[in-house]
């Protein structure tokens, strides 16, 4: 299978060390433990909350189209009206399905009413508009992003949201953060699905030509950004911007954890590559099981973030690490399905 990889033994027991990431020092130095050949090589962003506040912008689309659907069904109970439309909203996003026309659909036919497809066309486009009119970077954001680019390839995984193909993704408001990005991914248009699926990791990452060890993901959302990127074998970091009123999710992780994206510039793989291999909390032991065979890089276990990553018992590999992704090994026609040597994921198992 022409760059494709193979799933023998000695690939495991050739394969580096995955990374850990912890935290050191009041300024919160974040270290990446990394084999000597695994260095990351680029950092991948997502977009919304991440490099832009788009928050003020979304609240306010959310309340005109909150107070226009209630005065055009006729209702009389303001707090009902709030409990269904938002636990339809909540629904459709635990979906990564952000279409507004499809919310509100939903909530139309809740309530016996099928509503104008123009209405709703005219009613998404003024959405988006006055989140694009609201949305600003993050004041750091160009600065930390032209630093970065001196030592990392840079890169962007945003998704569409639901807006019609034909819009623009609100990046395209500030043309001097968008050059700096060498892949550019919108994730949810185009036959791409949205994150935290794992085709727009993986797409990314072959565009770079690298592998998932060779890259770390800062992202605001916990399930889309943070599970998404981990899940594929990238290292994530969770940006819980300072700036953003928002109740941030309560997780016991060894994610880190940035407040701003100046921090980022405190990364320092180089000088870790050759540290000790630390792994906080967990007991490494040669005879670690997942399934019914024991994973090892080296003499050691391989983990990301304390956790061992098989698949139903077996390991596969993404560029030689193994890893892990909704425990199987995905196939395509019957064979492992590889994009620039790593092995893709659309559906099936081996």
């Amino acid at each position: 299978m022409e760059g494709g990889l193979t799933l023998a033994a000695a690939d495991v027991a050739a394969t580096p060390l995955s990374f850990f990431a912890g935290i050191l020092s009041d300024s919160l130095r974040i270290m990446f433990h990394v084999s000597h050949s695994m260095t990351p090589k680029a950092i991948i962003f997502d977009f919304g909350q991440t490099l832009a506040d788009s928050a003020g912008g979304f609240r306010t689309a959310e309340k005109e189209a909150e107070t226009k659907i209630f005065a055009d069904l006729g209702l009389e109970s303001w707090p009902d009206f709030l409990t269904h439309y938002r636990q339809f909203r909540q629904e459709f996003h635990s979906r990564s399905n952000f279409s507004r026309r499809a919310i509100w659909w939903a909530v139309y036919l809740h309530y016996g009413r099928e509503p104008d497809q123009e209405s709703l066309l005219a009613a998404e486009r003024n959405y988006w508009e006055t989140v694009k009119s609201k949305t600003r970077p993050f004041p750091e954001a160009a600065v930390v992003l032209a630093q970065l680019a001196t030592n990392y390839r840079l890169a962007l995984i945003t998704n569409s949201q639901g807006q019609p193909a034909s819009e623009k993704h609100r990046l395209a408001l500030f043309p001097e953060l968008a050059a700096l990005f060498e892949v550019i991914i919108v994730a949810g248009e185009a036959g791409l699905p949205p994150k935290p699926q794992p085709e727009p990791f993986l797409l990314c990452l072959e565009k770079l030509s690298l592998a998932p060890a060779e890259a770390i993901y800062v992202g605001d959302d916990w399930r889309i950004d943070i599970c998404g990127a981990q899940e594929v074998g990238m290292q994530p970091v969770w940006l819980q911007h300072h700036s953003v009123s928002r109740k941030w999710p309560s997780v016991e992780t060894s994610v880190p954890i940035i407040t701003s994206l100046e921090q980022l510039l405190n990364l320092d793989p180089p000088d870790l590559a050759s540290s000790p291999c630390y792994f906080p909390q967990l007991v490494l032991e040669s005879n670690l099981t997942s399934g019914d065979k024991t994973h090892t890089a080296g003499d050691w276990p391989h983990t990301t973030g304390g956790m061992v990553h098989t698949t139903g018992g077996q390991v596969h590999t993404y560029g030689g690490q193994p890893h892990t992704h909704g425990g199987m090994v995905h196939t395509a026609g019957g064979q492992p399905h590889t994009q620039g040597g790593i092995i893709h994921t659309p559906g099936g198992a081996m």
